[in-house]
């Protein structure tokens, strides 16, 4: 049953072709993605651990250059209470009753 005429053109179908290479186009854009996901997450990475390499060495800073001001502040005089928080003549005035 398989004859085959002379007469006609044959036409050929592409649509399995067609299909592949969208397949192709957007398996290749998807690659692409991923590269730039990745990208990106290394950058947020990087700045992640320069944010907290910098808050670590504010945080030294600022934990041994407190011993050098707590020695400035002790140099000052025996009197001078103009700077504390709770001066002793106000508590002393307040527990009298």
């Amino acid at each position: 049953m398989m004859t085959e005429r002379t007469g006609e053109t044959k036409k050929r179908d592409y649509s399995c072709e067609i299909i592949s290479f969208m397949v192709i186009i957007v398996l290749s854009e998807l690659s692409h993605f991923w590269y730039i996901v990745i990208a990106f997450c290394f950058a947020a990475l990087c700045w992640g651990a320069i944010v907290m390499l910098g808050k670590l060495a504010i945080f030294a800073a600022r934990k041994f250059s407190w011993p050098l001001r707590a020695s400035q502040t002790t140099d000052r005089k025996a009197g001078d209470i103009g700077s504390q928080v709770f001066q002793p003549s106000k508590i002393r005035q307040s527990l009298d009753c």
